[in-house]
C-alpha cells in the first residue's frame, strides 16, 4: 500500500497505554522503517488505487515473516478487488473522499468467475485462514511471545473494504487461537486491535467473551494488564464495537469475583478511562453496616477516653496509645532515613518549580517494607487494627507530620479519598482516621487540631498530649462521604509537633507505591465490602474448624438419616390412621387428607426448603414500662456491636448487664446443649475467652407453625433469616434443647426444678429417645429432625398429622404450648442485621410505642424491611398470666396461623423488592393516625394494666383494609433467601422479597 502521509509528524498520534503502540516495547527500528506507517487510521481508506506493494526482506522473527506475507496477501486481495470494479465500471475519483463503489465486484456470484476474480479472493482468503490461528497464538507453530505492534500491523492490513472476505476468517482464527491461549495473549491481541483500530465487530465481542472467561483464574498481574487494554479499546475503537466487547465481557462478567473485576476498574482508571456500564463505579460510599461498626466502635473507645464531640460525628481522645519509646521511634525513624518531604510545592517551570513552600509542614510516608515492618509502625497499625476488629491489611501505611514554628496548611483538608482516586478500586474508602501526637506541646505552643465545620459551623480546636490519639469516622452511620470532619492544624508557636496518621479502609490495603496489582482478603468469603471485618475469623461468616466439622458432619450424616426418614414417613402417610387424624384437624386437614402419600411428602419436602428461621428478642412496651431498669437484648444491643447479633456466651464474657441475673443453672444447660447435642468443643476455661465465646451459635427456631411472630416468648421482635444462611451454617436438632436438657438429661440441673407431679407430666408427656438418637440435620436435608420433632411432642398433641395440618393447611389452629415445640438451629459464626430478610414487630406489644419508632429508625438505617404481626392480640405479657391456656391438649385457647403480616409505610416498603406497592400518601396517613391513637391510649394505661385485645384487633382491621396484607410464604411460591411473602394484587400473587444491595448468594462457603 502506498504510503500517503509523512511518518514523522504522525507517530504521536497513536496512543498506548504506556507508550505509543506503533513504536512497541522493544522499540524496534525496523519496525520504524519498514511498517510503522500501517499504524496510522487514515491509511486503511484510500481514496486512490493501490500501488504494488515493494516485499520487505525481514530476517529475524518467523511470525513476523508470516505477517509479513499475510500482509501481502491482504494486499493483493485489495488490487484484485479493485481492478474489478475497475473492469466493472466503477470510476475512482481522485478528489473525491468517498469510498470506491464495489458494487459490480460483490454482486458476482461464485459460479459466475469461480474460476477467475473470486477464485483467487477465496484462494487468498484460504492462505489467511490457513496461517491466522498460528500467528495469534504463542504456543503452536511458534513458540515466541506475541507482539503487540507486530499484530497491529496485520489487523491494519484487514481494512474496511476486506470486511466481506476477511471477517470470518479473523473470528475463525481468533477462535482456534483462542483454544490454547491465556490471558497476557489476550490482551496483546486486544491491543493490537484497538491500535489498529480493526473494524471487524464480531472479533471484539470473542474477545470480549474469552477474556473475562480468562479473569476468572489467571494471573493477577495478567487481569490488570486486560483492564489496561479495555482502557486502549475504549480510548481509540468506535462506541458500536465497544459496546460488543462489552457484550462479550458480560457473559462471564457476573461469574468474576468482585475483587478481580475491582482490579480491572482500577487498572482502566490508571489508564484514564472510566468503565462504569462494565465494571460499576469506584467505591466511594461505605456499606451501612460496616459504618454502623465504625461508629459502634467509636462509641465504645469514648469510654476509655474523651469524648470531645458526640452528634453529628463522633470525635474521641484515647489516651496512651503507644509507649513512649514508640513515639520517639516514628520520629527517629523519619530522621535517620531522610524521609522528609515538602506537602506543598511550587509549580510552573521556572528554576524554583518544585521547591518547597515556606510555612507548609512537612511529610514523612513509612510506605516502604523496611518502614512498614518497623515495630513502632506495626504497633500503631495493629492497635487500630484491634481496635476496630479489622484486618491488619485494612490499615494505611502510617504518615508523619513535622509542623515547625508557624508551619500549617492553609485550609481545610478531607480525609476522604475523592471519587477520582484510583485506590478507591482496591482499597476502598477511607472509614476512620486516627491522628497519634508523638510529643508533648505547651500550652502557649498552639498546633491544636481544629475541626471548622462542627458545632454548627463554629469549628471545635482539640489540643493532644503525646501518646494520646483522636479518633473519628470519615463517613455517616449510612456510610455516605462527609465532609464534617475536615480538619487542619492551628500554627504552632516556637516549638516543632510531631503527629502520626493513619486511616482505616473498607478493603484490604497494601501500599499503593508499590503499584502492584491487589486483591483483597476476601475472595474466599462474601464480596460485601464490609465482608473481611474480623470478629471471630478473618470475614464475615467464617467458619472456625471446630464449627466446619460440625457442619460437614451434619451433612454427611444427613444424607442417610433424611433418606431414611423419607421412607419412614411415607409409610406413616400411607396408614390408615395417620389419614383419619388428618382428617379430624378440619377442612384444611381433609383436603390434606385426599393426596396421595406421594403428592403429600414432596408439598413436605417443597415447604421445609422455604422454611422461616427465626430468632425472638426484645421487650415489649408493657415490660419495659413495669420494669424500667431491666436489660435485654435488644436493637441498641445491636448497635453497640455494630450490626452483630451477640451469642449469650459473648455477652457473659464481656460482663453485659444483659446477662447479669442469668443463673449458672442455665449456663450449665446451655454448656450441655452446645457441647452434646450439638457437638462442640467445650471451653478450656470457666468463664470463657472472648473469642471462644463468639464460637457457640446463635439460636433459631423452625416456624413450622407458620406463626407471624416467630416464638413470641422470645421477644416482641422476630428476625427472620435469609434461607441461604441457615442453609450453609447451621445445623438442626429435633427440639428446643434447652428444653429438653432440662427434661432428658439427668446430668445438668434444670433452671426451674419441677415440683415431683410436674415432673411425673413432663416423663409422661416428651419423648426424649428421638433427638438423643437422631443425627444433627442441615437445612437441605431435614426430614429426620422433621420427624424426630413429631415423634418427641407426639403425646402432647404435636405428632405427625397435626404438624403437617400446620405447615401445609392455611388459617390452621396452633394452641400457645405448640408455639414451643420447634426444630432448633444452632447458627455458627457471626449473625448480622444483614442476614435476615425481614424484621417482624409485635402490633400489641411494640406498635405506637417509643420502642417501635426506635424499631423503625433502625430498619431504616440498615435498609432491613419492618412487618407488623397482630398474633392473637394481646400483649405478650398478659399472655403469660393465662397458666391454663398452656396445658397440653387445651382445648378452648387457640392462635391462628394466618401467616398474615402489614409492611410499615416508613421502614417497610421502602426496603423490599415492591417499593411502590404500598405506603401511599393515604395509607401512611392512616397508619399514622392510628400510630398517634394507639400511642395516646398506651399513656393513659394505669400501671399493670394492658391495652384490649379487641382494640388491637380493631386498630388492625382499620389498616389492613386499606393497605396490602403480606402472606407469608407457602411451598415454594418464591425464592426463599430474600423472599419473605406474597401480596395479592390484580388476581396474581406477587412475591415481596427484601430489596438487598448486595448479591443474594455472596455468603461464605464452608
Amino acid at each position: 500500500m502506498a504510503m500517503l502521509i509523512a511518518l514523522g509528524s504522525t507517530l504521536a498520534l497513536v496512543p498506548g497505554i504506556r507508550a505509543p503502540a506503533c513504536l512497541g516495547r522493544l522499540q524496534r527500528q525496523r519496525l520504524q522503517r519498514q511498517v510503522i506507517p500501517k499504524c496510522i487510521p487514515q491509511l486503511r481508506i484510500p481514496n486512490r488505487p493501490p500501488k504494488k506493494r515493494v516485499a520487505q526482506t525481514i530476517s529475524e522473527g518467523r511470525r513476523l515473516v508470516k505477517i509479513e506475507s499475510l500482509m501481502d496477501v491482504a494486499e493483493s486481495m485489495k488490487e484484485l478487488k479493485y481492478e474489478e470494479a475497475r473492469a466493472g465500471g466503477a470510476r475512482l475519483d481522485p478528489r473525491s473522499k468517498r469510498r470506491p463503489k464495489l458494487q459490480t465486484f460483490m454482486q458476482r456470484s461464485p459460479k459466475d468467475d469461480f474460476e477467475g476474480a473470486y477464485g483467487k479472493i477465496t484462494e487468498y482468503g484460504g492462505q489467511i485462514a490457513r496461517w491466522l490461528p498460528d500467528v495469534l497464538s504463542g504456543n503452536r507453530v511458534w513458540k515466541e511471545q506475541l507482539v503487540a505492534e507486530d499484530l497491529a500491523m496485520l489487523f491494519d492490513a484487514f481494512e474496511v473494504d476486506l470486511e466481506q472476505e476477511l471477517a470470518p476468517v479473523v473470528i475463525y482464527g481468533l477462535r482456534e487461537a483462542f483454544k490454547t491461549t491465556n490471558l497476557q495473549e489476550i490482551t496483546i491481541i486486544l491491543e493490537a486491535m484497538a491500535t489498529a483500530r480493526l473494524t471487524y465487530d464480531e472479533a471484539y465481542k470473542v474477545v470480549g467473551e474469552t477474556g473475562s472467561m480468562f479473569c476468572l483464574y489467571a494471573p493477577e498481574d495478567e487481569v490488570a494488564e486486560f483492564g489496561f487494554a479495555l482502557a486502549l479499546a475504549k480510548q481509540r475503537i468506535s462506541k458500536q464495537r465497544y459496546l460488543l466487547l462489552k457484550e462479550g465481557m458480560e457473559i462471564h462478567l457476573r461469574s468474576i469475583p468482585g475483587s478481580r473485576v475491582r482490579l480491572l476498574a482500577w487498572a482502566a482508571s490508571e489508564a484514564g478511562t472510566q468503565l462504569p456500564d462494565l465494571l460499576g463505579e469506584a467505591p466511594g460510599k461505605v456499606d451501612p453496616d460496616l459504618a454502623q461498626h465504625v461508629w459502634s466502635t467509636c462509641s465504645q473507645l469514648a469510654g476509655k477516653g474523651q469524648l470531645w464531640q458526640g452528634w453529628p460525628l463522633p470525635v474521641v481522645e484515647v489516651a496512651q496509645v503507644l509507649m513512649k519509646d514508640h513515639l520517639q521511634a516514628l520520629v527517629d525513624l523519619a530522621n535517620s532515613n531522610d524521609l522528609w518531604r515538602p506537602s506543598a510545592r511550587k509549580g510552573g517551570t521556572g528554576q524554583d518549580a518544585g521547591a518547597a513552600i515556606e510555612g507548609f509542614p512537612w511529610t514523612a510516608l513509612l510506605a516502604s517494607p523496611s518502614h512498614r515492618s518497623n515495630p513502632a509502625a506495626t504497633a500503631f497499625r495493629q492497635w487500630v487494627a484491634d481496635s476496630f476488629q479489622a484486618p491488619l491489611a485494612h490499615v494505611e501505611a502510617v504518615r508523619l507530620i513535622r509542623y515547625r514554628h508557624g508551619e500549617a496548611p492553609q485550609s481545610a483538608r478531607s480525609d476522604l479519598r475523592p471519587a477520582d482516586d484510583t485506590s478507591l478500586w482496591l482499597s476502598g474508602q477511607r472509614l476512620v482516621t486516627v491522628m497519634l501526637q508523638l510529643n508533648d506541646i505547651s500550652a502557649q505552643g498552639g498546633g491544636e487540631t481544629f475541626f471548622p465545620n462542627l458545632r454548627e459551623g463554629e469549628g471545635m480546636q482539640i489540643p493532644l498530649q503525646a501518646g494520646n490519639a483522636l479518633v473519628w469516622p470519615t463517613v455517616t452511620r449510612d456510610g455516605d462521604p462527609t465532609d464534617l470532619t475536615n480538619r487542619k492544624a492551628l500554627p504552632t508557636e516556637n516549638c516543632v509537633k510531631y503527629v502520626a496518621l493513619t486511616w482505616l479502609r473498607a478493603q484490604g490495603y497494601e501500599d499503593v507505591v508499590k503499584n502492584l496489582p491487589l486483591i483483597d482478603q476476601a475472595l474466599g468469603c462474601s464480596m460485601r465490602l464490609f465482608a473481611c471485618w474480623l470478629t471471630l475469623a478473618t470475614c464475615h461468616g467464617q467458619l472456625t474448624p471446630a464449627q466446619r466439622e460440625v457442619i460437614e458432619t451434619a451433612r454427611q450424616s444427613s444424607i442417610d438419616a433424611s433418606t431414611q426418614a423419607e421412607n419412614e414417613i411415607l409409610a406413616v402417610f400411607s396408614t390408615t390412621s395417620f389419614r383419619w387424624e388428618l382428617k379430624l384437624q378440619g377442612a384444611a386437614g381433609r383436603r390434606l387428607a385426599s393426596l396421595s402419600a406421594t403428592e403429600l411428602l414432596e408439598r413436605l419436602k417443597v415447604a421445609l426448603q422455604n422454611l422461616e428461621w427465626v430468632t425472638n428478642f426484645g421487650l415489649d412496651a408493657n415490660s419495659l414500662k413495669s420494669h424500667p431498669g431491666e436489660s435485654a437484648f435488644s436493637i441498641k444491643t445491636l448497635d453497640a456491636f455494630g450490626g452483630r447479633f451477640p451469642t449469650m456466651w459473648e455477652l457473659k464474657a464481656t460482663n453485659s448487664s444483659i446477662v447479669a441475673n442469668v443463673s449458672q443453672d442455665q449456663w450449665g444447660v446451655m454448656e450441655a446443649a452446645e457441647t452434646g447435642l450439638y457437638r462442640l468443643p467445650p471451653f478450656s476455661k470457666v468463664p470463657p475467652s472472648p473469642e471462644e465465646a463468639r464460637e457457640r451459635p446463635r439460636y433459631l427456631a423452625g416456624n413450622t407453625r407458620q406463626l407471624a411472630m416467630g416464638v413470641r416468648r422470645y421477644g416482641s421482635i422476630s428476625a427472620i433469616l435469609r434461607n441461604d444462611v441457615v442453609r450453609q451454617r447451621a445445623v438442626i436438632v429435633g427440639s428446643d434443647t434447652g428444653g429438653w436438657e432440662s427434661i432428658c438429661n439427668k446430668s445438668v440441673t434444670p433452671v426451674h426444678k419441677p415440683s415431683w407431679f410436674a415432673k411425673l407430666v413432663e416423663d409422661a408427656s416428651v419423648s426424649c429417645a428421638p433427638v438423643e438418637r437422631t443425627p444433627l440435620g442441615v437445612a437441605e436435608r431435614p426430614l429426620h429432625s422433621f420427624l424426630a420433632n413429631a415423634r418427641t411432642f407426639r403425646k402432647v398433641g404435636g405428632g405427625l398429622a397435626r404438624q403437617i395440618y400446620q405447615l401445609l393447611g392455611e388459617d390452621a389452629d396452633v394452641r400457645p404450648l405448640e408455639g414451643n415445640m420447634y426444630m432448633e438451629a444452632a447458627l455458627l459464626g457471626e449473625m448480622r442485621v444483614n442476614d435476615t430478610k425481614v424484621l417482624v414487630g409485635s402490633f400489641p406489644g411494640l406498635f405506637g410505642s417509643k420502642m417501635g419508632e426506635d424499631l423503625r429508625k433502625f430498619c431504616s438505617r440498615h435498609g432491613v424491611p419492618l412487618a407488623w404481626s397482630l398474633s392473637d392480640g394481646q400483649e405478650w405479657t398478659k399472655e403469660e398470666e393465662e397458666k391454663l391456656d398452656w396445658l397440653p391438649w387445651e382445648p378452648f385457647e387457640y392462635w391462628h396461623s394466618d401467616g398474615e403480616r402489614l409492611l410499615d409505610p416508613i421502614a417497610g416498603w421502602a426496603h423490599t423488592s415492591q417499593p411502590s406497592s404500598g405506603g401511599s400518601a393515604k395509607t401512611r396517613a392512616l397508619w399514622e393516625k392510628v400510630w398517634a391513637e394507639v400511642a395516646k391510649q398506651r399513656s393513659q394505661l394505669p400501671h399493670g394494666h394492658f391495652l384490649t385485645q379487641s382494640s388491637m384487633k380493631s386498630w388492625w382491621k382499620g389498616i389492613k383494609s386499606s393497605d396490602l396484607p403480606v402472606q407469608m410464604l407457602r411451598e415454594g411460591e418464591c425464592s426463599p433467601n430474600l423472599c419473605f411473602g406474597t401480596i395479592l394484587a390484580g388476581g396474581n400473587r406477587t412475591c415481596i422479597c427484601r430489596a438487598d444491595a448486595v448479591h443474594a448468594g455472596e455468603l461464605m462457603v464452608i
